[in-house]
């Protein structure tokens, strides 16, 4: 592998941004229109993880790009600007917060083609948006549904993955028990394969808390690989129960291309991370895995 690989970490793409979590529309497009013009390949999660393997040879600039949780705003503005580019990307979905009911809402694409403004589907800050989602689930009209994510996945830009259930803290022995934890990872991985007919095989743990139990238990339930909020690229020796992401919180080219820089050279990302004090929400208790 010629250089670590870096995961980039999205929740929200709006049209403006406004928090630590939501990338505006415009700077997310210049991101995705920076990787396709400099030759990254955005790879999938399988594909990811089998480069860190070895399995495969990683290409020499790669990225996974992975969205956390399923809000309406990945189908109704990441999605199309991901479509526009040819990239590819990974959704951590929240299975407990998919909507059953029949509906594909109106996309970018939609606008584009002369459509309303007015009929995009809202995109509230984050904070509101998750507060939302886990008080109404697949009742918030913040929900997806499953149709929108089977036409993600259908068209081959978006694979989908775990995110649990029901997004619980998973530091097992202290949130959760051992018993819950396979449930929600059960449950999760039933649904994902049961609606979009494929595999899952891929984990990532809810807001980054975990610890080594946790891991365990995920591998015994038959998940390859676990994604966690620990900034930085992977290399070869990377433990697979915390592959380690970087969050995108500022939108355009600039800023993205300087963490890429940083993060796929140990020596400077090290620095960096010393010199941050790895500035992190995670309990030092759950980093080890």
């Amino acid at each position: 592998m010629p250089r670590p690989l870096p995961a980039l970490t999205y929740h929200h793409v709006a049209e403006r941004g406004g928090d630590r979590l939501t990338v505006d529309l415009p700077g997310f497009e210049a991101q995705v229109r920076y990787l396709t013009e400099h030759g990254y390949a955005t790879l999938h999660a399988a594909d990811f993880v089998r480069c860190l393997r070895g399995e495969a040879p990683a290409p020499e600039r790669a990225v996974l790009l992975t969205f956390d949780d399923g809000y309406v705003d990945t189908w109704a503005y990441a999605y199309p600007i991901l479509r526009r580019y040819k990239a590819k990307a990974t959704l951590f979905l929240v299975t407990g917060w998919v909507s059953d009911a029949p509906r594909v809402r109106h996309t970018l694409e939609d606008a584009w083609a002369g459509a309303p403004a007015a009929t995009l589907p809202p995109a509230p800050p984050h904070d509101a948006a998750r507060a939302e989602l886990a008080r109404r689930g697949p009742a918030s009209p913040l929900a997806l549904t499953w149709d929108e994510v089977a036409a993600m996945e259908r068209s081959g830009v978006v694979d989908v993955q775990s995110h649990t259930h029901t997004h619980p803290l998973c530091r097992v022995g202290h949130e959760i028990n051992e018993a819950r934890l396979r449930d929600e990872l059960r449950r999760s991985r039933d649904l994902i394969e049961k609606r979009l007919g494929t595999r899952c095989r891929f984990l990532c743990w809810p807001r980054g808390w975990f610890n080594e139990a946790a891991v365990r238990i995920a591998r015994e339930e038959g998940y390859e690989a676990c994604f966690s909020t620990l900034p930085g690229a992977n290399g070869a020796g990377t433990d697979l129960g915390a592959l380690r992401r970087i969050d995108v919180k500022h939108g355009g080219a600039r800023w993205l291309a300087a963490r890429l820089y940083i993060y796929t050279r140990p020596t400077l990302a090290a620095w960096y991370l010393r010199l941050r004090g790895q500035g992190h929400h995670v309990p030092e208790a759950s980093h080890r895995a």
